[in-house]
């Protein structure tokens, strides 16, 4: 079944994307969908009431501590299908602010065309408890009888993505130079939250989503009025799951997204064990380790991706991007604590370009550039 928000068939993704946007907005609006609705079970299916939407049977993503997601398909007309994600959380604060979060970076995709930003097409709470014992009920809502503080629950419809990075680097299909133009557009990503005070602070493999999209053209990217290229290999990556996010001028350990996500591009090594994000389980005498070299030791990680990932361990370690001696006294005097980060991000993310050794300079008048995001320093 081919559904008309694929990307899959174009390289003009922004204009794709927006169009969708536009259209699945204008057809919820049409429905009352920005009214509250609730899942109810019909023709024993998870739906949501009074619109033609049903939840797949098999949800995306197992029951977490904030939700769960499911695909859906809507049926617009005979020949309009479109196709995307319903996420279910309890309407914690961590879920008010991921739906702020959301709704701002879809707000500046459409201002900026940053390529690698997600979007949301809406949201509204439900209060509905009925049927909670029945198993097609999502068991974190079912929790929700004995936990009378959280009363309600937050769906959101949202771009659907064709995995996450854990699934596709253990794909039957990646090749060395997929998975390092993977990396490289996965750290764009978070160079571009970082861009808009956003620190994502729980930048692990499945916190980042890819589309499938017609190969061809050049990802373009203007770093302090310097243009770099990165061919499009038919993937596109955009960052995901915003629960647990922070101002960037509050925390100003700008690498510690690059890390979190570097120690998931490493074969499991028991070092990594050590590395402070060590936390308990319920059994007292388990140990559950959340970040550590994920990766099985038969997949043989590309040389320039160990370069990049020491490289941000020794960074990391070593706490060398709190350079601030590198500014002269007035210099610094001049600058906020949140300026000069970004300044040595930018000078951070070059050299992590050039050990990648997969973006150029220059292209030829006729290639195709699909999407031009800017980074400056202020």
């Amino acid at each position: 079944m081919t559904f008309l928000n694929s990307l899959e068939n174009t390289t003009d993704i922004i204009t794709k994307r927006i169009e969708n946007y536009n259209r699945i907005r204008d057809y919820l609006q049409i429905t009352k969908f920005n009214i509250n609705k609730s899942l109810i079970i019909k023709d024993n299916n998870l739906v949501i009431e009074d619109c033609n939407l049903q939840l797949a049977n098999i949800p995306l993503s197992e029951n977490g501590y904030y939700g769960i997601a499911y695909s859906i398909i809507n049926e617009i007309t005979d020949n309009e299908k479109y196709q995307y994600a319903v996420k279910i959380q309890l309407n914690m604060k961590e879920c008010k602010e991921e739906i702020k979060i959301l709704q701002k970076l879809t707000k500046l995709f459409l201002k900026d065309k940053n390529i690698h930003l997600p979007v949301i097409y809406c949201n509204f709470i439900s209060t509905n408890f009925d049927n909670l014992q029945n198993p097609l009920y999502p068991s974190f809502i079912q929790k929700l009888q004995n936990q009378k503080r959280i009363k309600n629950y937050n769906i959101s419809l949202v771009e659907l993505g064709n995995g996450d990075f854990k699934s596709f680097i253990n794909s039957p299909f990646l090749t060395n130079e997929l998975f390092i133009n993977a990396v490289s557009q996965i750290f764009m990503c978070i160079l571009s939250l970082h861009n808009y005070n956003i620190l994502h602070d729980d930048s692990h493999w499945g916190n980042f989503l890819y589309f499938k999209i017609k190969s061809g053209g050049y990802f373009h990217y203007i770093i302090n009025d310097k243009d770099y290229y990165l061919e499009n290999l038919g993937y596109l990556w955009i960052s995901w799951d915003f629960n647990v996010c922070v101002p960037l001028y509050r925390n100003t350990d700008y690498i510690k997204d690059y890390d979190l996500f570097s120690l998931f591009i490493r074969n499991y090594d028991e070092k990594y064990i050590n590395r402070n994000y060590i936390i308990e389980t319920d059994d007292k005498n388990i140990l559950s380790f959340r970040y550590y070299g994920n990766l099985a030791k038969n997949i043989k990680i590309p040389f320039t991706i160990r370069n990049v990932a020491d490289y941000i361990e020794r960074l990391q370690n070593n706490k060398l991007e709190i350079k601030e001696n590198k500014f002269t006294k007035n210099e610094a005097l001049k600058l906020r604590r949140y300026d000069i980060v970004k300044i040595l991000e930018k000078e951070f993310i070059i050299n992590i370009m050039e050990l990648l050794d997969v973006f150029i300079n220059s292209i030829a008048k006729d290639d195709i550039i699909i999407s031009s995001c800017k980074f400056n320093n202020i």
